[in-house]
């Protein structure tokens, strides 16, 4: 006889209207940074191969949401390296380069993502300090899952200066949000909404005004119909 299979459990998807726990007040307040705590399997990746860590995933990284002071449509995200940092060790045989490098990306290789009505992947840019920020633009208010991973650190991914052996530097997938981080960015909808309006022009979401671009010449992404099924 055959086993009827076991649906997998649903993600907890949060309300439109979701705010803080217990606080009443929206998650994400134009122009008020707030931290972003790591939820369920945040963690290191020898963690969850069954490897014993002697710190937590929070103990290393911290991550904050700024929005601008106009629209949570827009803003960074900061995200903080707290301890181990290096910002010393030499990576490429020309110093000039190995400065702006050195200056520019940092030496963690990370990658920050927000999934919801709209995909939008976040370029890395290195403030000193082990700190660094993503910026993001999204043009849909709504609820999105910020997904964030740290691969390699020590300056790893730019490493020309090697031994008498050839190295290839392993890849670390150590989870720095976990599966449900969402991001309320539509808090303020009124509001933001009007910003909207005002700086894409009424009607672009709804096709009127919206140019066509290629992934060859210009970076995509998904976008949710509002109002509508599937993706434009």
């Amino acid at each position: 006889r055959a086993r009827k299979a076991t649906p997998e459990p649903a993600v907890p998807y949060p309300k439109a209207t979701a705010g803080a726990p217990g606080s009443g007040k929206p998650t994400t307040v134009r122009g008020e940074c707030r931290l972003v705590p790591p939820m369920q399997k945040a963690g290191f990746e020898t963690d969850q191969l069954g490897m014993t860590m002697p710190r937590n995933i929070s103990d290393t990284w911290r991550i904050s949401l700024c929005p601008s002071k106009d629209t949570v449509l827009r803003g960074i995200f900061r995200v903080a390296r707290l301890r181990d940092c290096d910002l010393t060790s030499r990576f490429v045989h020309d110093k000039e380069i190995e400065k702006e490098l050195r200056d520019r990306f940092g030496p963690d290789e990370l990658t920050l993502e927000l999934e919801g009505p709209e995909l939008v992947w976040m370029q890395q840019r290195h403030v000193g300090e082990c700190v660094y920020e993503f910026g993001y633009k999204v043009e849909t208010p709504g609820l999105y899952r910020l997904v964030g991973f740290s691969y390699r650190g020590s300056y790893e991914s730019l490493k020309e200066i090697q031994g008498p052996t050839a190295y290839f530097p392993p890849i670390q997938y150590d989870d720095l949000t976990g599966e449900w981080a969402w991001i309320d960015l539509h808090a303020e909808r009124d509001a933001d909404d009007e910003y909207h309006k005002s700086t894409t022009g009424e009607g672009e979401l709804d096709g009127g005004a919206r140019p066509m671009c290629s992934s060859l010449d210009a970076p995509g992404r998904w976008v949710h119909k509002l109002g509508g099924k599937g993706v434009w």
